[in-house]
């Protein structure tokens, strides 16, 4: 097994119980601070997870979170036990490190005294069922909220703003999650059979976030001037006519809260 060294301690599964050992000890720290009494939950926790690989993916989130808390110069409160104990039992799953380093930032921010609430429980339901392209393009969505509100917590998680198709689509390319279209391109072009595979790629991982009521779809109506079509609606006999309708989405307040909630803990 190779050497977890995310948070500039390693962590081997043999030939290294002295590293281990710190690990476990610097874990079993932040855990008793956020697990609160009694003290036997700590060790029931530890060993809820007999194979190394589990144990070491919690150890490995649990560091990078007490790691952020360490920086921004607190110290970690009691979670509640339905939060971090599916938190932690998650996150223990999860082998892909830009994903950890999502479950090390919501571990933080429920450990982070400073919030006047912990993040909801639902968030850690949410983000076991993302894969790594859903949390690049949520990231890229908040990068853009960035880029036109000019950042600011109360700004950010007032109503959203809402995106055309198109719009998200240029979002997607942006994050380097397009094959045909290079990150950074002026245009969006989704062509050939790869551009399908993007467009279908696009349309599941817009589905998995509206399952989550992270988006929402909504539909609008083109309005038109009937005056200027009385005499194509004449020739059908008025009985037909057509109205143009724009697929729009929206970043919901669920969406936007769950978002910062899987960002570092301010400084």
């Amino acid at each position: 097994m190779e050497p977890i060294t995310g948070v500039g301690l390693p962590l081997v599964a043999k030939g290294a119980d002295a590293a281990i050992e710190v690990g476990r000890k610097e874990a079993r720290s932040f855990l008793a601070k956020v697990l609160g009494p009694p003290a036997e939950t700590i060790g029931e926790l530890l060993a809820i997870w007999p194979r190394e690989r589990l144990f070491n993916n919690m150890i490995n989130v649990v560091l990078r979170a007490n790691k952020k808390l360490k920086e921004a110069g607190v110290d970690p409160r009691q979670v509640p036990l339905k939060i971090i104990h599916p938190l932690l039992e998650n996150a223990a799953l999860e082998e892909d490190d830009g994903i950890r380093e999502r479950w090390a930032n919501l571990l933080a921010n429920n450990a982070d005294p400073r919030n006047p609430s912990p993040p909801a429980a639902s968030y850690a339901d949410i983000l076991k069922d993302l894969g790594t392209r859903e949390v690049k393009f949520l990231d890229a969505v908040r990068s853009e909220y960035d880029r036109h509100t000019f950042f600011s917590p109360d700004r950010w998680l007032g109503p959203g703003n809402s995106f055309g198709r198109d719009s998200l689509l240029k979002i997607y390319a942006s994050a380097g999650l397009s094959r045909t279209v290079p990150q950074g391109a002026p245009f969006t072009r989704f062509e050939g059979r790869e551009g399908e595979a993007d467009l279908e790629e696009f349309a599941k991982m817009m589905n998995v976030l509206e399952k989550h009521r992270l988006f929402e779809k909504y539909f609008s109506n083109t309005p038109i001037e009937a005056s200027e079509f009385r005499s194509d609606i004449e020739e059908a006999g008025g009985r037909e006519i057509y109205v143009g309708t724009h697929v729009s989405y929206r970043v919901t307040g669920l969406g936007l809260a769950f978002i910062e909630a899987c960002q570092p803990p301010r400084a």
